[in-house]
């Protein structure tokens, strides 16, 4: 989040905050969904004893895809002069 702050001016500074706002709160909503979906889905055809199963197993793959991608460098942008 920092990293894309800091690379907005003065005058993009609102637009950046809104649209990392918008990105945190999609993908806090999409892995609830994500993992509800799989755990309901399960949970008709196999019972109680293996939709928490099911459920865990999609919040870990969320999580092995998510991390890498967090870690991935912001890239190096040179500041810009304020004016």
């Amino acid at each position: 989040m920092l990293a894309t702050l800091s690379g907005a001016g003065e005058a993009d500074g609102g637009a950046a905050s809104g649209v990392v706002n918008t990105a945190v709160q999609l993908g806090l909503s999409a892995g609830p969904g994500t993992i509800g979906t799989a755990f309901f889905g399960r949970l008709p055809g196999h019972g109680i004893a293996s939709a928490p199963q099911t459920g865990l197993l999609v919040g870990l793959g969320l999580c092995v895809v998510a991390l890498p991608v967090g870690l991935l460098p912001a890239g190096v942008r040179e500041p810009r002069a304020v004016r």
